[in-house]
């Protein structure tokens, strides 16, 4: 009895650590209810269609860690979604997990994420000798909303400056959040099967 028992005691990390995820994603797009969602819901059949889309296998969620990273810290804010749908199907992750990034990026985080994002690209464009001198932020960035922080960018090469910087510094803070998720999930993975493992007997 003890040998058949292994087999199932070995699994439950596994089974644990898949429902504790499903409960933190319980708000996102899940497959049953896909079609009541807007823009994407119109996919729902392409969408169930595609397992990988939903499963919690390794490979899938350790690509949605990075790609989901990534886009969220992108300026895409409102777009995310529709856009994550189609990257999942490209790369073929997770993507309940890619889209529960997106929520990083919102109306409430959207001014300091995008202007710490901006800092940091044009920091690293500059020391990589690009000259970025019509690219600033408004006086005050930090207190203002999303659409009026742009909207007094200046028009020509500031504006393209300005989304270079938020492209290049969105696309090295997201692998690097990516990274940083991936590193406490494989963490979770060894931790699970440590504790799986059936315990050695001492030798006679």
């Amino acid at each position: 009895m003890a040998k058949a028992d292994a087999p199932i005691a070995a699994t439950e990390p596994s089974h644990a650590r898949k429902r504790s995820a499903k409960r933190w994603l319980r708000f996102m797009p899940r497959r049953t209810e896909f079609h009541r969602y807007p823009v994407v819901g119109r996919f729902a059949p392409l969408a169930r269609k595609r397992a990988y889309l939903w499963t919690f296998r390794p490979s899938g969620v350790r690509r949605a860690f990075y790609f989901g990273s990534v886009l969220s810290l992108l300026p895409l804010m409102s777009v995310q979604l529709p856009v994550g749908f189609v990257l999942s199907i490209l790369v073929r992750c997770n993507f309940m997990i890619l889209g529960a990034l997106q929520l990083i990026t919102n109306p409430f985080t959207a001014i300091p994420i995008y202007g710490a994002t901006f800092m940091l690209g044009r920091r690293v464009l500059e020391a990589a000798g690009f000259n970025l001198a019509a690219a600033r932020l408004p006086v005050g960035w930090e207190n203002k909303g999303f659409r009026e922080v742009f909207g007094q960018l200046e028009l020509g090469s500031a504006i393209g400056q300005a989304m270079l910087c938020l492209i290049v510094g969105g696309l090295l803070s997201g692998l690097v959040l990516g990274a940083l998720l991936d590193a406490v999930y494989l963490l979770g993975i060894r931790g699970g099967a440590a504790a799986a493992a059936p315990a050695r007997s001492d030798p006679l």
